[in-house]
Order: structure tokens, then C-alpha cells, then sequence
């Protein structure tokens, strides 16, 4: 009974010393990406939702912990036995008198629970040995999520739509350069580069993410278009040519089941030739 006794504790001492442990790693925090911004001309608000929601199930892999099956963190997409939607949560908790962030307005509350976690840490999801003041959650705009202002205020608005309330969550103005200036890198080297320079990724599946468990939706797969097309693409045009109109002048022809005015219609003016051509030869299967 005594050795029995002694092994129970022994186990038990050791879980105690790994959950002490990997609560107190810090966050890896790489340097937050220089976005550049992606415009938001011509979205509407239930396309920006539409977009949020990818991001929310894919690449800032929300669902992963605030759900009903995990319950890691608060689930945010309640339903009527979960209680009030996070968004009508967070008016309230704005108001709560042991509030100690700095939103002043459910929408900022959103945003700071995202970018500053540890700001308000909601009861029984606190990090291990902290007394309920630090989040196990991760600031979001650094590794591994290192999500863009774009993509954040999607996901509010996706939370919005979802809450079945007015999306009022917006794109980033792109008109002060001063605020967020982008930055020429000068000429991209490789294909899944550009991908992610320009955020094709964020509403396509392409041959770079092809295979991975989330993929991305909001817009046409961009994967085997040499066969999708083999019998010639919409208008009469090669498909080099077809790739080339869809990046430089997207509304020209709308994929069936997909929305009108979600891509950007700038990339004539931000893209260099030769980017654009690395892409065209990629998609179009010439390289």
C-alpha cells in the first residue's frame, strides 16, 4: 500500500512539473510581418464575413480551441444553450467594473482579445499559475498566425455576420501611406513568394497549399487549371490570357458560385510585370 502510495504521488508530482512547465513558455514572437495592405475596394460586408470565416476555420485556426468539444478557450459561436454570442459578450464585459482593458466598445474589445489576450482574461481560462491574469492565448498578429490588420477586422466581421448583427468591421483604409507604408522588396524570386506578397492564398487554394488539411475557398481553387481548361477558358482566351485578365481586371468574368467585387482590382498598379508573369506561367502550366 505504501509503494502504491509513493508511485501515485510520484506521477502526480510529475504532471504537476509538465503543466507548470508549458504554461511558463513564453510565446515565440517573430517580428510582425510588414503587410502590405490589401485593398478593400468593392467588398461588401457579407463577402468580408465570407473571408473572415476562412480565415476563423483555416488560417487563424479560431475553431481549434473555442469550441464545444476542446472548450481550451470561450466558445465564441454560442447557440442558445451557450448563452449570449461573443459579440453581445463583449459589450457587456467592456462595462464589467474589474475591466482592465483599454476598449471603450464591443467591436474594440474584439479586436483587443485578439491582438492583447491577456487584457481581459475571462473566468476558468486563465493560464496555469497565474491567478486568472494571463491568457494561454497567443497575440495573433505574431508567429505562428501573424495575422494582418486585414484579416483581423475580417474576423470581427465574420463574428458580426455570424451574431446575425450589422457588419460594421471594415477593411483598413489604405489612403494614409504614412500609417502602414508598403515596402518594395524589389523583384520576387519564387512563385509562393508572390503568394503570399500579394495574399492569393488567403481566398485561393493554389498549387503551393494544395493538400493541406484548410484550404482556403472564398475565391476559385487555383489548382490544375492547364486541365479544368483544356478545352479553352471563358471568352475565347488562351489560358494565359484568361490568368492574366482574372489577376489585372478580375471583374471581367465571375467564376460560377463565386461573388462579384472580393478581389482586389489594384493589382495592375501594385504587381511588376514580371510577377504577374511568374504567375501566369505557373497557373498556366508553362514552368
Amino acid at each position: 500500500m505504501k509503494t502504491l502510495a509513493q508511485v501515485m504521488l510520484f506521477n502526480i508530482s510529475i504532471i504537476f512539473a509538465f503543466t507548470w512547465f508549458s504554461g511558463s513558455i513564453p510565446q515565440i514572437r517573430s517580428a510582425p510581418q510588414n503587410f502590405r495592405p490589401i485593398s478593400g475596394k468593392g467588398i461588401s460586408p457579407e463577402s468580408y464575413a465570407a473571408i473572415g470565416g476562412s480565415i476563423y476555420n483555416g488560417k487563424g485556426t479560431c475553431n481549434l480551441c473555442h469550441d464545444r468539444v476542446g472548450h481550451r478557450a470561450p466558445i465564441l459561436l454560442s447557440s442558445s444553450e451557450d448563452g449570449p454570442h461573443i459579440v453581445l459578450r463583449a459589450v457587456d464585459r467592456v462595462a464589467e467594473s474589474g475591466y482592465k482593458g483599454s476598449a471603450k466598445n464591443g467591436v474594440e474589445y474584439l479586436r483587443e482579445s485578439m491582438t492583447d489576450p491577456s487584457a481581459y482574461v475571462v473566468k476558468g481560462f486563465g493560464k496555469v499559475g497565474s491567478d486568472e491574469a494571463k491568457s494561454p492565448m497567443p497575440s495573433v498578429v505574431y508567429g505562428p498566425m501573424n495575422l494582418s490588420p486585414f484579416e483581423i477586422e475580417a474576423i470581427i466581421a465574420f463574428l458580426q455576420n455570424s451574431a446575425g448583427m450589422t457588419v460594421t468591421a471594415k477593411p483598413p483604409e489604405r489612403k494614409d501611406e504614412t500609417a502602414v507604408k508598403p515596402v518594395d522588396t524589389g523583384v520576387v524570386a519564387d512563385i509562393d513568394s508572390i503568394f503570399r506578397k500579394y495574399g492569393c492564398t488567403l481566398c485561393h487554394t493554389d498549387p503551393v497549399t494544395e493538400g493541406n488539411e484548410d484550404v482556403a475557398d472564398t475565391g476559385p481553387s487555383l489548382t490544375a487549371l492547364p486541365e479544368k481548361y483544356i478545352n479553352g477558358a471563358p471568352g475565347g482566351l488562351s489560358l494565359q490570357e484568361y490568368i492574366r485578365q482574372s489577376v489585372i481586371a478580375p471583374e471581367t468574368y465571375i467564376v460560377k458560385g463565386y461573388e462579384k467585387g472580393v478581389m482586389p482590382d489594384d493589382f495592375a498598379d501594385r504587381m511588376r510585370v514580371s510577377e504577374l508573369e511568374m504567375i501566369v506561367n505557373k497557373l498556366g502550366g508553362t514552368q
